[in-house]
């Protein structure tokens, strides 16, 4: 069963100016509304009326399963929203179900947020610590060294300095400064293995 229009029409001029992306949908996993901050995420319009939702995320399986259980309880969790081109966007949903009378299942509300920066931060942290465990012995293919105070600091600064971006980080993109600072860290060492080499 479609939400009762006065229900749906209530809950549309809620979500409708929301900053937060929302999607709500009927009992039957079918997309019935999309805010503009949906479109905006999504990169398109509105998702047609009555499109299932397994087909604007996936992977479908779990889409299936959220609706199965959402009934019973809420649904928190990570899928990937289809884009345009047969791309896909990380997100995060929190979906809740619209309950009827009985305590069936009359429809839901999804909440989305997008969760690219955070994977590319993630990313650009295991690069960065990587990095530095090369850099630690002495570059790819190097022979172990010895430990050496200048390097050792160099290191730990940028080891520091990658917390503390991290740490700082909320609301803003950590990926770009964590890649300038990876970068910076082997110059850094390279520079340093340099002199090193000139005063042997």
């Amino acid at each position: 069963l479609l939400i009762a229009e006065h229900q749906l029409t209530q809950i549309r001029a809620t979500v409708a100016a929301s900053r937060e992306a929302v999607l709500i949908g009927d009992g039957q996993g079918r997309l019935l509304f999309a805010n503009e901050a949906f479109e905006r995420l999504a990169g398109f319009a509105a998702l047609a009326i009555t499109t299932p939702l397994a087909k604007a995320f996936e992977p479908a399986d779990s889409v299936r399963r959220m609706l199965d259980n959402l009934a019973l309880q809420p649904w928190r969790g990570e899928l990937a929203l289809r884009l345009a081109a047969g791309a896909t966007l990380p997100v995060a949903v929190r979906a809740e179900a619209v309950p009827s009378r009985d305590g069936t299942l009359l429809g839901f509300i999804m909440t989305i947020n997008d969760l690219s920066e955070n994977k590319r931060a993630a990313a650009a942290r295991r690069q960065l610590e990587l990095s530095l465990q090369i850099a630690a012995q002495g570059g790819v293919g190097a022979p172990p060294r010895a430990a050496d105070e200048v390097i050792t600091a160099i290191l730990s600064n940028a080891s520091l300095a990658a917390m503390d971006i991290a740490d700082a980080s909320l609301g803003s993109p950590a990926a770009p400064l964590l890649e300038a600072l990876e970068t910076s860290t082997q110059r850094a060492a390279a520079l340093y293995g340099l002199i090193r080499s000139f005063n042997r």
